[in-house]
């Protein structure tokens, strides 16, 4: 599914910038939901998105839920990045 994600890169404890683009949702896979389990990780979605629009930043948000980006991968043979995220519990 393509969907609109902000992403969210913290510039203090008050003010963040964000940045809205398109990207690939997709589920979570069984290897990455018990390799980030074993982390204490709750993985909740895969983003896959152009490398280029990505700046690292830590946070976005999916239809309005805020979620922590935990690991990254690089797709070597393309131009993407894909982003896993999970579910932000209270602040971090």
């Amino acid at each position: 599914m393509i969907a609109e994600i902000t992403l969210i890169c913290r510039i203090n404890a008050t003010e963040e910038k964000r940045t809205k683009v398109l990207a690939e949702i997709e589920s979570i896979t069984q290897k990455e939901y018990s390799a980030a389990g074993e982390k204490g990780v709750k993985p909740a979605h895969k983003i896959v998105m152009w490398r280029y629009e990505y700046n690292n930043e830590t946070e976005m948000e999916l239809d309005g839920q805020r979620l922590t980006i935990y690991r990254t991968y690089n797709k070597t043979t393309e131009d993407r990045i894909e982003l896993y995220a999970e579910k932000r519990l209270g602040k971090r």
